[in-house]
């Protein structure tokens, strides 16, 4: 199909995400709006909703994307059950769909029930694409080109291209490599690592992660230290955002600014120790946490705010992360940033000039970083405005959401 049929053709894509709708994973809820927007047809398919009682972005109801999902159900647990199950979809499908089933049948034995559960909703529309977000649903959903000939993408974002090939340092992604059509790591580190793991380097394309950045307005900070230093972090309070590490340097600059307040919003493993640190420093009437903030409200917290923190380490199960959307956001609003050599990070920030930088869990540095920004309000203003326009050229996601259509024309255009 040439490149000006694929033009008038509508895309059709599916999502496949291991929870929707989650309201840490904006970047993948800002990538399907993006492609609504540009005349794409989107699904999602899920295994599960994040808590029933959670706050949700307002595009979810906007877009109408609850409307658009499919939750796979459970599969049956006993082998009578699964097999039932997969004679009524046989039955349902199989006298239409032949060529299907046969194809099916040259999976491997013991995955093949599994993957038959996998791919009934797909017997009910056709997708041109099946956008699979983190290495595992790829793996898990290749079979869908041997099965219905869908190209496959897949994203790696953090703890698939880190941890989880740690853990399973066989192959665990070579079937995936041989059999998909594009792989899309979030950062040049990640592509780096996929590279030596044998990644098809022709198939093997960044494309990062964006934020829309008209919705976070831009502001020059003017903060004055006689009225205090306002600090925050958003994120998962999960071990690889280095909050730990935050709060002692919090605690070291609280000897040079007494009137230093510490926000934290986001919840996760992490919260009951990092609590209790806060309580055994003798900080925490200085350190808050809020634990979910909507989209429509983080705004106004980055413009109170002085200092953005977000000093990310490699855990010690060697989870990573890619180049968290928070720094971009905060970046955007023209609040200086401190983070550290991390990942994919220095990609975003350059030290010194659209932000601060520092090694992984350095507390001097960090605590020396905040002190000497604190410091210089004029220095500050211009790494907003450097920030602010690092994140315009480079990671708006409406000119990502462009670049990510033209990614599925050339692969379609492919015979």
């Amino acid at each position: 199909m040439g490149e000006e049929q694929m033009d008038k053709k509508k895309i059709t894509a599916a999502f496949i995400v291991r929870e929707f709708p989650k309201l840490s994973e904006t970047f993948i809820l800002n990538q399907i709006i993006g492609l609504l927007e540009s005349g794409c047809d989107v699904d999602i398919f899920a295994f599960e909703k994040e808590g029933e009682n959670m706050k949700f972005h307002e595009r979810i109801n906007t877009y109408h994307l609850l409307e658009r999902t499919y939750y796979f159900p459970k599969l049956p647990s006993g082998r009578t059950a699964r097999l039932w199950g997969a004679l009524k979809i046989f039955l349902k499908y199989g006298w239409a769909r032949p060529q299907v089933f046969k194809k099916w049948m040259a999976i491997e034995k013991g995955d093949r029930l599994n993957r038959l559960f996998r791919l009934e909703p797909f017997l009910r529309k056709k997708y041109d694409i099946v956008h699979c977000q983190f290495g595992p649903q790829g793996r898990n959903f290749v079979f869908l080109k041997e099965v219905l000939d869908l190209k496959i993408v897949t994203a790696f974002r953090g703890y698939d291209i880190s941890k989880l090939v740690h853990d399973h340092p066989d192959g665990f992604y070579n079937h995936l490599f041989e059999k998909g059509d594009l792989f899309v790591p979030v950062c040049e580190h990640f592509r780096n690592r996929l590279l030596s793991l044998n990644c098809p380097p022709d198939r093997t394309k960044v494309l990062y992660s964006g934020i829309d950045t008209e919705k976070f307005s831009f502001g020059e900070r003017t903060f004055d230290l006689k009225q205090g230093l306002k600090v925050l972090s958003v994120g998962r309070l999960a071990e690889k955002k280095g909050i730990e590490f935050g709060i002692r340097a919090i605690g070291q600059a609280l000897k040079t600014i007494p009137d230093l307040q510490y926000t934290i919003i986001g919840s996760g493993e992490e919260k009951e120790k990092l609590v209790q640190l806060a309580e055994n420093l003798g900080i925490a009437e200085h350190v808050h946490f809020i634990d979910y903030v909507i989209d429509t409200e983080i705004n106004k917290l980055y413009h109170v705010a002085d200092l953005f923190l977000l000093p990310c380490v490699t855990a010690g199960d060697l989870d990573q992360e890619g180049i968290p959307n928070v720094l971009k956001e905060a970046m955007a609003t023209g609040m200086p940033v401190i983070s550290t050599r991390h990942s994919g990070i220095p990609e975003l920030i350059e030290d010194g000039i659209n932000g601060a930088l520092v090694d992984e869990r350095d507390v001097d540095a960090l605590a020396g970083k905040i002190i000497d920004l604190a410091g210089r309000p004029e220095a500050c203003r211009e790494m907003g405005q450097a920030a602010r326009k690092t994140v315009e050229q480079r990671f708006d996601s409406n000119r990502l959401n462009i670049r990510l259509k033209e990614m599925y024309q050339e692969i379609l255009s492919i015979q």
